[in-house]
């Protein structure tokens, strides 16, 4: 009797990943941000759900570490990837007031949003965007592709500033060069503040000094404002 033959078994397509939602804003210590002024976090959704309301943006305001995890834990069950994060809390080099709990070194910060896989970072946070901070967040962030935030201290007006760089990332997925250098020059006539854009290239092994020259110049312009 003849065999008959098999037909070859084709490998299954491998899986494609969810399409990403567009902003998570996390508000650290929410309560405290509203005492101190109203958060900016919260304006910031208010104004990106208006520019785009068939984009999926989500607030998580914290206050304890268990909600935090809970409410990061539902975020994730509807919406696996984020394609950019903002973070608007209290910081400073070391670390960020993430909830109502001790300083969380900046490495754990990138840690707890990890899960989310975002390619863009924008903090409204003081000295986060010191090259320390930075380069902590690169490393837990495997995804991360750019870094927006102030090496020195973080007036609450610059949150519009960022805003348009958050708009631009909404829009295009992308940052224009030249109208980031125009939000930088805004945002340093208007507040006195100062913007860094780092990439993931500016961490590579080698590229240490540079960083340094540019904490060492933002440091010099927060004298003179």
């Amino acid at each position: 009797m003849m065999a008959t033959k098999r037909k070859p078994v084709r490998p299954s397509p491998p899986a494609r990943r969810s399409p990403a939602a567009h902003l998570l804003i996390v508000e650290c210590e929410s309560k405290k941000l509203a005492a101190d002024d109203p958060a900016i976090g919260t304006e910031i959704e208010r104004l990106a759900k208006i520019a785009f309301p068939k984009k999926h943006i989500v607030l998580i305001q914290t206050s304890t570490t268990g909600q935090l995890l809970q409410d990061l834990a539902d975020t994730f069950a509807k919406h696996p990837r984020f394609r950019s994060v903002l973070i608007v809390g209290h910081s400073n080099v070391r670390g960020l007031k993430l909830t109502s709990d001790p300083l969380c070194a900046w490495n754990a910060v990138g840690e707890w949003i990890a899960r989310f896989n975002p390619e863009f970072l924008m903090l409204t946070a003081c000295d986060a965007g010191q090259s320390l901070p930075a380069s902590k967040l690169f490393d837990a962030l495997k995804d991360l592709k750019e870094v927006y935030a102030s090496p020195n201290k973080f007036y609450r007006d610059q949150g519009y500033i960022l805003f348009v760089i958050i708009h631009q990332l909404l829009d295009q997925r992308k940052m224009d060069a030249q109208l980031l250098v125009a939000a930088q020059v805004a945002n340093y006539l208007l507040t006195n503040g100062v913007l860094f854009k780092w990439t993931r290239r500016e961490f590579r092994s080698g590229k240490e000094v540079r960083g340094k020259l540019w904490d060492l110049a933002a440091m010099l312009s927060c004298h003179q404002a």
